[in-house]
């Protein structure tokens, strides 16, 4: 390469006859050269475990829902700041990603996928496209999925995200096969040690707890060096693995430990993120500390107020008149979830629809979606655009 820059540099009357096509050799090879340094960028770009530092940091500050907004208002806002990282960081994986998580579940899925299909086939031999394409099929196209992931590795064994993928689906019911669902996971592991998404995936696996174990001392050892919130978020995750990996006789041994982690993250003082208290609450819960267990619940709802909460609660508290209603609430895998709360009923007649601020329009009768108390005498039917939130 030296040489043809030296040759490049020449005079034309220096060149011999028989090198008189050097310069033209030169720059092709120089073309080549620039051409094989995208195409390694790109495979490290999708190879990477973790986002880059400007992309995380990007990320980090995609807006968060507010009191004052609907649900869909506010998935609205969050779309239009993933669309402009989009056209910032092209093909990003991490970007792309959170875009496809975003729109799961929602009106623009299929416009979506139609988008990657036509990425995948118009860049038939790019294992990030495959991906993709087979990130946003994952649920009833599953099957499709599969074949995509595969193809995936198979043009780049390096590349992790497609095992991860893979072991979601092959511990999803419909194609349950736990020991494709194991290799998937700890491959995910072996190629991305740095990653937290594959220890969380592997807290809810049913493994060996031989290998539990060994990959919970590696998120310890990870956990320890760092102080930044999102090692702080893993802890929860570590003590699920720790505990799956360690025999009931154990558990006191690992109690003490755990009690220890938590007086570390504790003194970090981290009031101003709910990761913090997240973790501090699990962690007292494992200690069997129920005093700890409220201190962090209050503190939590005073410095980190779920912006859903108070206007569902305001709602059901506003009259003089209490009754005691039953409220269920439906989450959005059909499931439903019943409490006991004060409420009053005061100027609201039965089998009428009562809108709840900042969750949105309400639904048709028995739809999800939107935010809506149905009052049938004493109980409650509601109705809310994030309930798994709200419980």
């Amino acid at each position: 390469m030296f040489q043809c820059r030296r040759s490049l540099l020449r005079e034309p009357d220096s060149l011999g006859h028989g090198s008189r096509n050097r310069p033209l050799q030169c720059w092709l090879a120089l073309v080549f050269f620039a051409s094989s340094i995208s195409a390694q960028s790109h495979a490290q770009q999708w190879d990477a475990c973790n986002p880059s530092s400007e992309v995380k940091a990007a990320l980090d500050l995609l807006p968060e829902s507010a009191p004052d907004q609907t649900k869909w208002g506010f998935h609205q806002k969050e779309l239009e700041a993933i669309q402009a990282l989009r056209r910032q960081y092209p093909n990003d994986i991490f970007v792309e990603r959170r875009y496809i998580e975003a729109v799961q579940d929602r009106t623009e899925r299929p416009r979506v996928i139609e988008e990657y299909k036509a990425k995948r086939m118009a860049n038939s031999q790019n294992p990030l496209m495959a991906y993709l394409y087979g990130l946003v099929l994952i649920g009833p196209e599953s099957s499709e999925s599969i074949q995509l992931l595969n193809g995936a590795l198979e043009k780049d064994p390096k590349f992790a995200w497609p095992h991860l993928s893979l072991a979601q689906i092959f511990s999803s019911r419909k194609f349950r096969d736990t020991g494709k669902a194991n290799a998937h996971r700890r491959s995910f592991l072996d190629l991305c040690p740095t990653s937290f998404e594959g220890y969380k995936e592997l807290s809810r696996a049913d493994d060996k707890q031989e290998t539990i174990s060994i990959y919970a001392a590696r998120l310890r050892a990870l956990l320890q060096e760092r102080e930044d919130i999102d090692s702080i978020a893993g802890y929860p995750t570590l003590w699920t693995l720790e505990f799956k990996a360690t025999s009931p006789s154990e558990h006191e041994r690992l109690r003490e430990r755990t009690a220890r982690d938590v007086l570390r993250i504790r003194a970090l003082n981290l009031r101003q993120k709910r990761e913090w208290y997240d973790a501090l609450e699990e962690g007292y819960r494992l200690t069997n500390d129920q005093k700890a267990v409220d201190w962090v619940k209050n503190n939590r709802e005073v410095h980190v107020p779920d912006p859903w909460y108070p206007a569902f609660f305001a709602t059901l508290h506003r009259a003089t008149n209490p009754l005691r209603l039953s409220v269920r609430l439906f989450l959005p895998n059909s499931s439903s979830v019943t409490s006991r709360e004060n409420a009053t009923g005061r100027g609201i007649s039965t089998k009428t629809n009562y809108e709840i601020p900042g969750l949105g329009p309400a639904p048709r009768n028995g739809s999800r979606g939107g935010g809506v108390i149905r009052y049938y005498s004493l109980r409650t039917h509601i109705h809310c655009a994030d309930t798994a939130r709200l419980v």
